[in-house]
């Protein structure tokens, strides 16, 4: 068997010091296209890290979540983000990161990820035992950063109580034991944000009953800001469209808004069992522009994955909202 011998840990104790970003301000309304009567300036960082985000110029931000969550960012706050599938949770704090300049780290929770996935372990490199940060050590580490808790309500309880002293805006920190004690502590610039369909208190829709978990309410109460977003608006999901798809008429715009919304009011009210989302609407419209027929390109989109009772449904809605335009 092969002799290994434990490294002892890096020296890190000046590095948050040393790695700060220099910071920049932005107009708010500028930025992020905005039109609030009283503008702001919103502290960014003057170059792009290694892990800022593509910037989606055809993106529309909704004016009030946004607001909030600029004010949630600029002040340190732990985000909790939850809404329907597609709703734009996640993408919402991409897009700010790419405009503000911040690096964005996503953490998809699922019921493999480990303690030592996030916080790391002791592997055998040369024939000594390395210690190597683990997924959220780095993105803790890593200055001017927006750490993002993918799916969180789907997260079990051995991985849960990792983060919870994280979440606890006054101590942002981490101890380690596996790595001699290691107390890691949130870099100053950085801040954390989780996303999930559910609050963490079970699904009342039914829709994410597998998958989603119970939380512990103590780690629940340790989000000092949270929203629920909802889809855009028949205006904005129009705008949208006509930014992303140059090709697509005004009129067979109105349409796809309009049927996706006449799905979700049938979600609403107990008619359709199913919501689409506004992924659901620019996946189909980019096939529809491919197939040339909207019924076919739906089928392929939704359709095929629906009940028969639900797909009748859309069917329906579909034809009259293609008609009608």
């Amino acid at each position: 068997m092969a002799n290994t011998k434990k490294s002892p840990p890096p020296n890190r104790g000046n590095r948050a010091l040393l790695n700060a970003r220099k910071p920049k301000l932005f107009s708010r309304n500028k930025l992020f296209d905005l039109e609030f009567k009283n503008d702001l300036e919103i502290s960014g960082f003057a170059d792009r890290g290694s892990f800022v985000p593509e910037i989606d110029e055809g993106y529309i931000f909704p004016p009030d979540d946004t607001r909030i969550v600029l004010h949630g960012i600029q002040n340190g706050d732990r985000i909790l983000a939850t809404g329907h599938t597609g709703s734009g949770k996640t993408s919402l704090f991409e897009q700010i990161g790419a405009r503000l300049n911040y690096n964005v780290f996503k953490i998809s929770f699922d019921g493999h990820l480990s303690r030592n996935d996030l916080v790391g372990e002791y592997v055998v490199r040369d024939g000594n035992m390395v210690w190597v940060d683990g997924i959220l050590i780095k993105a803790m580490r890593e200055p001017g950063s927006i750490i993002i808790f993918d799916e969180w309500d789907t997260i079990n309880d051995d991985t849960s109580f990792v983060v919870q002293r994280l979440l606890q805006r006054e101590d942002g920190r981490l101890l380690v034991t596996e790595n001699g004690g290691e107390i890691v502590k949130l870099h100053k610039q950085n801040v954390v944000v989780a996303t999930a369909n559910t609050v963490g208190q079970g699904d009342d829709t039914g829709l994410y009953t597998h998958g989603t978990r119970h939380q512990n309410y103590a780690q629940l109460n340790r989000f000092s800001l949270c929203i629920r977003l909802n889809y855009l608006k028949p205006e904005q999901e129009e705008q949208i469209l006509q930014k992303k798809f140059e090709d697509l008429q005004e009129h067979e715009a109105k349409a796809f808004v309009k049927t996706i919304n006449k799905v979700r009011d049938g979600f609403a009210n107990g008619t359709v069992s199913v919501p689409l989302s506004t992924r659901d609407l620019l996946n189909w419209v980019e096939k529809f522009l491919f197939i040339g027929n909207p019924m076919t390109a739906a089928t392929y989109c939704f359709l095929n994955r629906m009940t028969l009772e639900d797909a009748e449904a859309c069917k329906g809605i579909i034809q009259r909202a293609f008609e009608e335009a």
